[in-house]
């Protein structure tokens, strides 16, 4: 005692004991939260990392952080399938019907990548703020599709926070592969350093026998000089459908989708596209249709 005379004394107090217990273990008189989850494999245990913990903050849960990396990898995949696809409102492209609603999508799924970009630097923001910009973005997507209400979306749990977001991701991951079109497929044309008259691309592995491979052709040439520059094997497409982003001065083929040569395309999943040298003010573009 600093302040009086009186003898020294021991105290006693009480300090908390931190136990790690099962959840079939009697909790009554303890404060517990839940840390980690065990399921069996190969004849032991092991730590499910798909278990979410309740945390203050998204880093300390490592699960949440990994859902939030790959939804923005798939909404980023989406925004650049978007820009492929879009009709920009400039001289250079014609603006048809339906564009609108495609810009409003594009806006749409832009914002919510910022939004989740920033609790992605650091993961150091509450999963509560997470999931209420997951929701808003969820309500965006919303207005495109009928498929979901808002009844439908799960509401914050903070003591089960890893049923919630599973659901919430699995509702996004259906709104964004239900509004964006995935007819429509660019497939980028490469001029070879080495060869300057062929262009060469890779083909992704969805495209198979039932797939349309077309080419948009444009050129300083004379339409009948044009046509007849590209190979005999494309077809000239007179309708062009409605998943392709329009340019003026451009003319589009679809290639005969049977025979060895074909075939064999697929197998390699490459193609090359040979123009003659001369062709001035060229520009070549490349895009499969889904079936």
């Amino acid at each position: 005692d600093l302040y009086t005379e009186a003898l020294d004394s021991s105290i006693v107090y009480l300090a908390k004991q931190a136990r790690l217990l099962s959840h079939l273990s009697p909790r009554a008189g303890h404060v517990s939260i839940p840390v980690l989850r065990l399921r069996r494999r190969g004849g032991g245990f092991e730590i499910d990392p798909t278990f979410f913990a309740p945390s203050m903050s998204v880093a300390a849960a490592p699960a949440l952080a990994r859902l939030l990396d790959a939804l923005m990898q798939k909404l980023q995949a989406k925004v650049d399938a978007l820009y492929a696809a879009q009709r920009e409102p400039s001289k250079d492209v014609v603006v048809q019907g339906g564009d609108m609603s495609s810009f409003w999508l594009l806006q749409t799924i832009s914002a919510g990548c910022a939004s989740l970009h920033h609790h992605a630097q650091g993961h150091r923001f509450h999963p509560e703020r997470l999931f209420q910009d997951l929701l808003g973005l969820a309500g965006g997507l919303m207005a495109f599709s009928r498929k979901v209400r808002v009844k439908d979306l799960p509401g914050y749990d903070h003591e089960q926070p890893g049923p919630v977001f599973a659901r919430l991701d699995a509702i996004l991951r259906d709104l964004v592969d239900t509004v964006v079109s995935s007819k429509y497929l660019a497939i980028p044309l490469a001029q070879d350093p080495a060869r300057p008259s062929y262009f060469e691309g890779k083909l992704p592995d969805a495209i198979d026998q039932r797939t349309m491979l077309c080419l948009g052709v444009r050129a300083n040439l004379p339409a009948l000089e044009l046509v007849a520059l590209v190979p005999a094997r494309f077809k000239d497409m007179p309708q062009v459908p409605a998943a392709v982003p329009i340019r003026p001065n451009t003319y589009y083929f679809a290639l005969q989708g049977k025979g060895p040569l074909y075939a064999n395309l697929l197998q390699a999943q490459a193609t090359s596209v040979y123009v003659p040298s001369g062709v001035r003010e060229l520009s070549l573009e490349m895009f499969a249709i889904m079936r």
